[in-house]
Order: structure tokens, then sequence, then C-alpha cells
């Protein structure tokens, strides 16, 4: 399996004629107190591989390494359709503290890419 990509952004969703659009790209959440309630975060990755049947988790995980969201699903892969994209949106996630959190794409139970975001008490400088 090879990731072609993965975002976390605002918002994502596919236009009439199948485009993809990615609004919002971001690397940071700024919370003027903690716990916070992000109002949503949405995940956008694509991925290509092998013809046939695929299990997939995304999973949002602190730097602790506490699962705070968890997505499964499946998807097929035939000689039409070799990539697979995902768009998963996150309504009001609630993060306990600040720092590193990365999300997790899993591939049939094996780990094939991550990325990574921060959220940061506002004012505060890393």
């Amino acid at each position: 399996m090879k990731v072609n990509f993965i975002h976390v952004c605002d918002t994502a969703f596919l236009s009439t004629s199948g485009n993809l659009n990615i609004i919002g790209i971001f690397e940071s959440i700024f919370a003027p107190n903690l716990p916070v309630i992000h109002p949503r975060i949405t995940i956008v990755a694509n991925i290509e591989g092998e013809i046939g049947p695929h299990d997939f988790g995304v999973k949002i995980i602190d730097k602790q390494g506490k699962v705070i969201n968890e997505l499964r699903g499946n998807f097929v892969l035939d000689r039409l359709n070799r990539k697979f994209g995902i768009i998963s949106a996150i309504n009001s996630i609630r993060f306990e503290k600040e720092g590193v959190y990365s999300i997790e794409l899993i591939i049939d139970s094996a780990k094939i890419g991550e990325t990574e975001f921060e959220v940061r008490l506002v004012g505060q400088i890393s």
C-alpha cells in the first residue's frame, strides 16, 4: 500500500464532478484554555494498492499514546479503482492537554502513514 497524502483540515468534500476539495489545512489548534472542544476536524487521506478487500483504521493519538478518537471501516480496490479516499469529519472533539497529536493510518492491521498536529494555548510559542 502507498499513502498519497494525509491532511488535517477544517472540511473536505467531493464536488459533483468528483473533484476532492480540501479547505483549511492546518498544523495547529490554538486554544484559549484547556480542556478545549474543537468544533470540527476533518482527516483526508488517499491510498493506492493491491486489488481486493481491505480494512482500514484512522486513529488520533496523544503524546502519551492514548487513542482519543478512532474510525474503522473497509473498502475494496479493483482494476478500475486502484485508489481509496477517506474523508472523516470529527465534530466536537475534546483535547485535555496541549502538545503534539498523531494521526495514524492503518491498512490491514499495519500502520502505513502518519501525520501530526499540535494543540497550543493561545500566546504560547514552541
